[in-house]
């Protein structure tokens, strides 16, 4: 029989939550110590508080290892004290997992797909989820799917995902150079059914439209690729 504490996690899994807690304690104040702005000893907490706009006491917790900063702080934390973030949490950002502590998916702006940032998660999240590695992170900025995806919110992509089925699934697609969310559906005919949510589109394409093809220039849709998660920036949750 294996024994769990209070909060019901098993005692590995909190002795390394713990551990790392300790961890990113005593990497953040080695950071803080190389800035000239941040005091050493009774000040440090206030300073840290001013500057992350945080309470007293949440700086308090993360300087003693007793708490995290929320995970979508990490780049704000780094950029602040003009670091790298594997600074502050080991592993390298390239991989998906880092230290089995967190998780790097690559994030970019609708219509910025080559500007890519990582986007930190606790490997937890995506426990019962169709996110693999390689995923990709959109923030959408276009108006036209406002019932799946409203300006802001954030959609998980498998690149690797260029069919279409005959279920109807949303999925990131470059038309004409710009990054665009399409519901899509194959009919019993073969063809491809494209629509928004605005109701300015639905249109039907042949199969030959489309390219998996990421170098085509042509005048074909490419298949970036199918949606799998989202999270909702606006209302709280993801889906």
């Amino acid at each position: 029989m294996t024994s769990s504490s209070p909060d019901g996690s098993r005692p590995e899994t909190a002795q390394a939550e713990q551990d790392f807690r300790r961890f990113f304690a005593e990497q953040f104040n080695a950071v803080l110590d190389r800035h000239v702005h941040i005091p050493r000893g009774h000040g440090r907490g206030q300073a840290v508080a001013a500057l992350f706009g945080i309470t007293r006491a949440t700086a308090g917790k993360w300087l003693s290892g007793e708490g995290l900063p929320d995970l979508w702080r990490l780049p704000q934390i780094a950029q602040l004290l003009n670091v790298d973030v594997n600074e502050l949490v080991g592993g390298s950002t390239n991989a998906m997992l880092i230290d089995d502590r967190y998780i790097a998916l690559q994030l970019h702006g609708q219509d910025s797909p080559d500007e890519l940032m990582p986007l930190f998660l606790q490997p937890g999240t995506l426990q019962h989820t169709s996110i693999v590695p390689g995923c990709l992170i959109m923030q959408v900025n276009a108006t036209d799917m406002p019932t799946f995806a409203p300006v802001g919110d954030l959609v998980i992509y498998n690149p690797g995902i260029k069919w279409f089925g005959t279920g109807i699934d949303v999925y990131v697609l470059r038309v004409q150079g710009r990054y665009v969310l399409r519901r899509a559906v194959r009919t019993l005919r073969g063809d491809i059914v494209l629509s928004a949510d605005d109701g300015q589109m639905q249109e039907t394409f042949s199969p030959t439209d489309f390219t998996s093809d990421s170098g085509s220039e042509g005048p074909q849709i490419y298949v970036v690729g199918r949606v799998v998660a989202r999270v909702l920036t606006r209302g709280g949750g993801s889906a």
